[in-house]
């Protein structure tokens, strides 16, 4: 499995963070359109911030990892990845 590393700008990270902390361990995102397509079809409220029974179908759209502080999961692999291509480069 691969990962693409992304570092947003201070302020998409103002956005992000705000639409992370809501999702806690695991959320569905739902797009503004999607959310008033449902409506329509489905005559129903998406219900916002609410906890819902839900497996992500076997295994999610999207994986996430999310990093906080240098001490986390994803840093070292972050780190080796960079080490690695710079020893690749010529001098």
């Amino acid at each position: 499995m691969a990962a693409i590393v992304v570092v947003p700008t201070k302020e998409e990270w103002e956005v992000v963070n705000a639409v992370l902390a809501r999702c806690a361990e695991g959320g569905i995102l739902v797009s503004p359109d999607a959310a008033e397509k449902i409506k329509k079809k489905f005559k129903i409220e998406i219900p916002d911030g609410e906890c819902i029974d839900y497996d992500f179908g076997g295994s999610a759209d999207v994986l996430l990892d999310v990093v906080f502080d240098p001490d986390q999961f994803a840093v070292p692999f972050i780190v080796k990845h960079v080490k690695g291509s710079q020893s690749e480069e010529k001098p």
